[in-house]
């Protein structure tokens, strides 16, 4: 069974005088994780100082100060600090001839770092990061004698991961900048710029040779680099036409846009299959260059034979990227920057209410999204019509003998 621990003492101050309004909190939290033998525990100090004038000029000072025991004695704890700001022009003097129209602006920002100690768990690495895993009978194994039945086979202990050096916390670096605005006391607004800069990302090396005798225990490093920036608005508009009669309407959007930095690409023979400069989400693949016509075709194009079938016209016909005159998994390419995860997300919703009886109704989507549609069926036999059925949109467009359109929607049906 899973359990918790978790502890965490607060201590709050606030005081006003005059125009000026200040508080301050400091806070110290422990967790204890237990699913295993051994627990995952973590500590922390923290602390954060706020700050405003008449409700108009405004700051905000905070840090933590945390430590994680995934990494040795020393390196465990490392401070974050942040800082925010906020200005409200709505109410300054000079608004005055505005504020009928523009009842509300304010303009805020917010820059800090945030840490992580859970780096590199999800791409396998041990959760300990200063030990040597050191499996007896690990490594390579020999066997000497004459025969089968008096041999004797012995295997030297392997290494499975090497106590990492010079170990950090993961760190993102948040860039914020936004507005909110209320117009005609009607219609909210609200926007937020985004870009943050994730660095010291735990990785295994793609760089290193295996020449260099690591044999299985692929060193790691905290050299990861990820950067994502985009945008947020929101949109709300209400109104009471009369007692009776309430209207309100909503929309939203997300946008953002990521790529790698850094991931320490191996050195690999061609430029297109480093993945670093290339976004988080993305498709990769072969370029299709229309159907194969005839067996002539066939001939004078590059070998595909090793795509797992001999290719027949009405086949798809792939590029050979790099000119060697095979078709291979180094001529995959990005096909495409978009992947799985959408860089858009949009809502729009609305409600109203007459008297006692209310309706509401929300719409979302996303958009910039590439999928692949992979396992495809043109049977359905999978639910159980054998070879006899095709699906509509595939039967209207798909290469056969008799109707050898090259240009077809989908290509011949069968491996042989």
């Amino acid at each position: 069974s899973d359990n918790t621990f978790y502890l965490d003492t607060r201590l709050n101050y606030s005081c006003r005088f005059g125009d000026h309004n200040i508080g301050a909190m400091l806070m110290y939290m422990m967790r204890e994780y237990r699913h295993d033998v051994l627990p995952s525990r973590n500590q922390g100090f923290s602390g954060r100082f706020t700050y405003d004038y008449q409700n108009k000029y405004l700051a905000e000072v905070n840090f933590g100060y945390n430590g994680t025991e995934r990494l040795p004695k020393g390196q465990r704890f490392e401070l974050f600090p942040a800082v925010s700001w906020g200005w409200v022009p709505s109410s300054e003097k000079f608004w005055k001839p505005l504020e009928k129209y523009i009842n509300f602006m304010k303009l805020r920002g917010s820059y800090g770092l945030v840490g992580s100690d859970e780096t590199g768990e999800a791409a396998g690495a041990p959760h300990f990061l200063y030990r040597d895993q050191v499996r007896i009978g690990g490594s390579s194994s020999y066997s000497t004698g004459s025969s089968s039945s008096n041999s004797i086979t012995k295997g030297g202990p392997g290494i499975d991961f090497y106590a990492l050096e010079n170990a950090y916390w993961e760190r993102a670096r948040e860039l914020d900048l936004g507005i909110d605005l209320n117009v005609l006391n009607q219609l909210d607004i609200v926007f937020d710029y985004f870009h943050d800069i994730r660095d010291r990302i735990l990785l295994k090396r793609g760089s290193w040779p295996t020449l260099m005798g690591y044999w299985g225990a692929v060193p790691w490093s905290n050299i990861g680099k990820v950067d994502n920036k985009g945008f947020e608005l929101s949109l709300n508009w209400k109104k009471d036409f009369n007692k009776d009669f309430h209207l309100e309407m909503r929309t939203n959007l997300t946008y953002n846009q990521n790529k790698y930095v850094n991931v320490d690409d191996p050195d690999y023979p061609y430029v297109w299959q480093t993945t670093t400069g290339k976004p988080l989400s993305r498709q990769t693949g072969y370029i299709a260059e229309g159907l194969f016509k005839d067996a002539q075709d066939i001939a004078l194009s590059p070998d595909q034979t090793g795509l797992g079938s001999t290719p027949l016209p009405g086949d798809i016909k792939y590029r050979d990227v790099n000119g060697d005159g095979k078709i291979t998994s180094e001529d995959q390419v990005m096909i495409s920057p978009y992947g799985s995860t959408p860089r858009m997300q949009y809502g729009v919703g609305l409600s109203t209410k007459w008297k006692h009886v209310d309706f509401s109704v929300f719409f979302n989507g996303s958009a910039d999204r590439t999928i692949m549609i992979n396992g495809l069926d043109p049977w359905n036999t999978q639910n159980g019509h054998g070879n006899r059925n095709i699906m509509k949109w595939i039967a209207e467009s798909y290469w056969s003998e008799s109707n050898p359109n090259p240009d077809a929607q989908y290509p011949r049906l069968g491996l042989t």
